[in-house]
């Protein structure tokens, strides 16, 4: 059975904001209870490296079963692998349109549930683990059966370790960005996923839209296919894509 990851997730306006990681080696109640209360939402595997990542969705109840979000927190845990993970800064939190045929929809118990998704930038070789202050830019008003679909996406490993938009010295890079690159023999160069990843990145002005003319990515004009290897399909026959958390 092929399921995204699902967590439950415990609205409480009594969780303790996260304000610092500088925590005493004798830590008072008010420490201890800002580095506790962190949910799980996300986990996947890139690069190599195992990664889970935890949020506090901060807010207050306005009804019984209402629950209205005024900022998120996100804390990134690297558990394994070499390259560590960090976090972009970059996070979108919206309401997503309703589908009929999203089987998410058809549980005769929630017969009102919406849907939300809450997407994380992240980034290969970074190491911003904490994201302490992020407002949804529209009200977010969770209830009991609501689901928030967590997601994230990856921009490019910074160019002066992957050279991915400096073609002229891509050959010499140290680091092969395995999400947008390939290496074939001495030969390194971005691949038609790669190139889809880096349109849709500046589509969402996730990256720099000028950054893709380096690379001769022209924004105007449709993707021919070139450059690289089609996706050969999941090396990975049960890998999710994102994560379910429901609200309780």
């Amino acid at each position: 059975m092929h399921e995204n990851l699902k967590y439950n997730l415990k609205l409480d306006e009594g969780i303790a904001a996260f304000e610092t990681l500088n925590i005493s080696d004798t830590p008072t109640a008010e420490e201890k209870a800002q580095i506790a209360d962190w949910q799980p939402i996300f986990s996947e595997t890139n690069y190599g490296t195992h990664y889970l990542i935890y949020a506090k969705f901060l807010g207050k109840k306005i009804d019984k079963d209402a629950f209205q979000v005024d900022r998120v927190q996100l804390y990134l845990q690297n558990f394994s692998g070499g390259v560590t993970i960090g976090m972009t800064g970059k996070v979108d939190f919206f309401q997503s349109a309703k589908d009929a045929t999203d089987p998410d929809y058809k549980d005769p118990r929630y017969p009102n549930r919406q849907k939300y998704k809450i997407q994380v930038g992240l980034q290969g070789m970074a190491t911003n683990q904490v994201m302490d202050h992020y407002k949804p830019e529209k009200e977010i008003v969770l209830k009991t059966g609501d689901i928030v679909q967590a997601e994230a996406f990856f921009i490019p490993v910074d160019t002066g370790i992957s050279k991915i938009f400096d073609p002229d010295d891509m050959t010499n890079c140290c680091f092969v960005d395995e999400i947008f690159m390939e290496r074939n023999g001495d030969e390194i160069f971005v691949t038609s996923v790669g190139e889809t990843r880096l349109r849709d990145l500046a589509a969402f002005e996730r990256i720099d839209p000028k950054q893709l003319g380096k690379i001769n990515i022209d924004l105007n004009k449709p993707q021919d296919g070139g450059g690289g290897p089609e996706e050969r399909g999941s090396y990975h026959p049960c890998k999710p894509t994102s994560a379910i958390v429901d609200v309780q």
